[in-house]
């Protein structure tokens, strides 16, 4: 039987709130992260798991798995250092990703990869990652990024216009506060813009 477990929390270092989506396969008593959201405040959150028809545990006290407490420290600790590797952490508690799920052609497997070996701070472009995959199709690779739902984990917000400038983030364009968190996460991790 899965049974999909949905968490909400409010890091200390950002003014985000993070919901995180799992489904819980209990004959082989293992998660997998789903979806990450980012929202700007709980009326947008309580919005999208409205029509979601999801059921949202808020009270971090009451989550019944040990890894879906670990991944919350785990991003509180990035959030606060900036340092730590949020993919191979994730896969270091035993959460399931499935990226093929995720991602299922092989371009936008291959944009992936490219993103989860970016280190903290080391940021990228469009066109550095069609060079690194030999692809000139830079839309598409956007559209990758914008389309991901894991970020954090599967770090887009490491991707910049060929310019240097920030671009977007998680879907949404300039001036916005998606646009503000990008620019505080890439500063978080040290990058200088």
């Amino acid at each position: 039987m899965i049974k999909i477990l949905t968490v909400c929390f409010k890091p200390t270092p950002l003014n985000v709130i993070i919901l995180m989506i799992f489904e819980e396969i209990e004959n082989r008593n293992k998660i997998k992260l789903k979806e990450i959201h980012l929202f700007k405040n709980k009326n947008d959150v309580n919005d999208f798991v409205g029509l979601n028809d999801l059921k949202l545990i808020e009270d971090i006290d009451k989550i019944s798995r040990k890894e879906v407490q670990n991944l919350i420290d785990l991003i509180n600790n990035y959030l606060l250092e900036g340092k730590i590797n949020l993919f191979e952490g994730v896969s270091d508690l035993g959460i399931e990703l499935d990226l093929q799920e995720k991602f299922p052609s092989n371009f936008s497997q291959n944009v992936v990869n490219n993103l989860i070996n970016l280190k903290p701070g080391e940021t990228t472009s469009y066109s550095k990652i069609g060079k690194e995959i030999g692809s000139k199709a830079y839309r598409a690779i956007g559209n990758v990024c914008k389309s991901n739902p894991i970020p954090l984990v599967v770090p887009c917000h490491r991707v910049l216009r060929k310019s240097g400038e920030l671009g977007g983030f998680m879907g949404k364009s300039d001036k916005t506060w998606e646009t503000n968190l990008k620019k505080q996460l890439l500063k978080l991790e040290g990058y200088q813009i």
